[in-house]
């Protein structure tokens, strides 16, 4: 592996490990405009992404966007996959009893019904279909 190749593992993994560090000490809102601004930035870097997205969304949606409708869908494809990382290294704050009413789950009471009626409790799985977190 070169020498480069090397340094930039390096610095990688250090940014991972302290956006993993800081990250979750941000309130929820800090942690959205966060979100928002590396989806942003990135959309605005990732010329070749973006390209590629632009044309993925003409080809779905048809010529009923305009090229500035295309691209407020791009720039909120970026956020939103910016959003979703962060919240993963969010995630830890969820100790804190502040941050709990972020969370709202649904559906306990049949998984716990199941549960007592399975014989086998290694057969019940938790599946979930979709995730949101919001302030």
């Amino acid at each position: 592996m070169s020498v480069w190749k090397k340094l930039r593992h390096f610095l990688e993994s250090a940014l991972v490990r302290l956006l993993a560090w800081w990250i979750p000490h941000l309130t929820r809102r800090s942690c959205i405009h966060f979100a928002n601004g590396i989806g942003k930035v990135a959309f605005m870097l990732d010329r070749r992404g973006r390209g590629v997205a632009m044309e993925n969304v003409r080809c779905a949606l048809g010529p009923s966007l305009t090229d500035a409708q295309r691209s407020e869908v791009v720039l909120a494809s970026y956020r939103n996959f910016a959003r979703t990382m962060v919240d993963l290294f969010w995630s830890p704050a969820f100790a804190r009893p502040a941050n709990r009413r972020c969370l709202r789950t649904r559906g306990w009471e049949n998984l716990r019904e199941r549960m007592t009626r399975e014989k086998d409790r290694k057969s019940t799985r938790l599946n979930s279909s979709h995730t949101v977190i919001s302030y």
